[in-house]
């Protein structure tokens, strides 16, 4: 038993010598951007910083929670602040924003690195398989497939009655979801019962490209009424999940991915404002998309201090409302939407307050650290079951957490979403655990 223990002692060595080796570079790294804002240098370079971080810690599949934590970074930190139109002139010779750079790559650095050596440690033992040597074969019910398309459809209906119904939606259908009201719920079980049934359909038929063609189709139908742009994207990536979910991160197939959902993301933009867009104005109007980091700025520049409100306790507002009739914020960006951006906020559309944020008026940012660490190694942790079960629900699980990574990085450490999202997902595996796949080697 000791000569078994020493050889896997042996064989571990070299892993945790490479991991100390990446987390000494990545700390030399943080220090190097520190110094790098203060030194005023040219803010439009700053993308380097997230770049090399991402090759020193480099996610082993697409879909590693390191992956969303580096996108997200990259495009509204980095790319937006050097080519968006709305920045302009940026500098870090402003004390805002060299604060602010301050708190993102702190924030930044917490999150990729406790999601990147988390999940080195949750997936450790896993044994790898060549993907071209393994036949996964998955059974799904029919009756499954049918009685989630009648559910989702039969609220999508009420859903449109309750909203106008199909003329108001047909007339105003770059802002009639802006604009609904009074359908919460039918909406949220089609919104919810909907991406199951695209991921099951993209599981039982991930072979059949023309099954695959129409449930592409009926997503881009639906997708005024899905309404998000990011909700829309997602689905479309859930019809194909099971091709993808457990590759690597490899270029060729990440330029796959990326093209078709930069092409929606463009498209969405469009239609969204088709009333005044031209096409030259999409992608222009498009980086302008990505605006965090002037939502940041705004509490900076204004002096909010920590803990004048409790972002973190926002979200029970919503039960308080529920019982009381009353009208509170429950949402921390629709606050600060109220009071900087009021004609937003009369249509219910809210401009979006990073995690930066919470982290700063809830904890007064550096305390706010040890949650955010938290909530990565959970992340590394749900993400490290999805590859290694053969349960094929924990995928659309773990995608449906991976895509709602944005709305946490946008929005605040807790949602009031996530009252009925973490509900939603046990309740997911609790009726589909039964569905797994199976792996035969050739």
């Amino acid at each position: 038993m000791d000569s078994l223990y020493k050889g896997l002692a042996r064989s571990y060595q070299p892993h945790i010598f490479k991991m100390l080796v990446k987390f000494i570079a990545l700390v030399m790294l943080y220090l190097f951007a520190l110094l790098y804002i203060n030194l005023n240098l040219d803010i439009s370079y700053f993308y380097f910083f997230f770049l090399i971080t991402g090759l020193i810690l480099k996610p082993k599949y697409l879909l590693s929670p390191v992956t969303m934590i580096l996108v997200y970074y990259l495009l509204w930190f980095s790319v937006a602040p050097a080519f968006a139109l709305r920045y302009k002139g940026i500098s870090f010779s402003d004390q805002a924003v060299s604060l602010s750079y301050i708190y993102i790559i702190t924030s930044f650095t917490v999150l990729i690195s406790f999601s990147y050596f988390s999940e080195a440690y949750f997936l450790r033992e896993r044994n790898e398989f060549r993907s071209d040597s393994v036949v996964v074969k998955v059974d799904v019910s029919n009756v499954v497939i049918i009685s989630l398309f009648f559910i989702w459809i039969i609220s999508l209906m009420f859903y449109i009655m309750q909203t106008g119904g199909v003329d108001h939606w047909i007339s105003n259908i770059d802002r009639a979801f802006l604009t609904r009201q009074g359908a919460g719920g039918t909406y949220l079980i089609f919104i919810l019962t909907l991406p199951i049934f695209i991921f099951l359909c993209g599981v039982k038929f991930r072979h059949d490209w023309r099954v695959l063609l129409v449930v592409s189709t009926l997503v881009l139908i639906l997708s005024p009424f899905i309404g998000s742009k990011q909700k829309i994207i997602s689905f479309f990536l859930l019809i194909y999940l099971p091709s993808f979910f457990n590759k690597k991160l490899e270029l060729p197939l990440a330029i796959k991915i990326f093209l078709p959902v930069l092409l929606l993301f463009l498209l969405g933009n469009y239609f969204r404002n088709s009333s005044w867009m031209t096409w030259g104005d999409v992608l222009s109007y498009s980086l302008n998309y990505f605006d965090t980091l002037d939502s940041l700025l705004i509490i900076i520049d204004n002096g909010h201090q920590p803990l004048e409100i409790t972002p973190l306790f926002l979200p029970f507002n919503k039960f308080y409302n529920f019982y009381t009739g009353q009208d509170k914020f429950f949402d921390m960006s629709a606050y600060y939407t109220d009071i900087y951006f009021p004609k937003a906020w009369e249509i219910r559309a809210t401009v979006q307050f990073p995690i930066e944020v919470d982290l700063l008026i809830s904890f007064g940012f550096w305390l706010g650290l040890i949650p955010l660490a938290l909530y990565s190694i959970l992340n590394a942790f749900i993400f490290s079951m999805s590859v290694k079960s053969s349960k094929v629900i924990l995928q659309y699980i773990w995608f449906f957490l991976f895509i709602y990574m944005l709305s946490h990085l946008r929005g605040g450490l807790l949602l009031w979403t996530d009252f009925y999202n973490y509900v939603y997902i046990v309740c997911v595996y609790i009726i589909f655990r039964g569905i797994e796949r199976r792996d035969t080697i050739c």
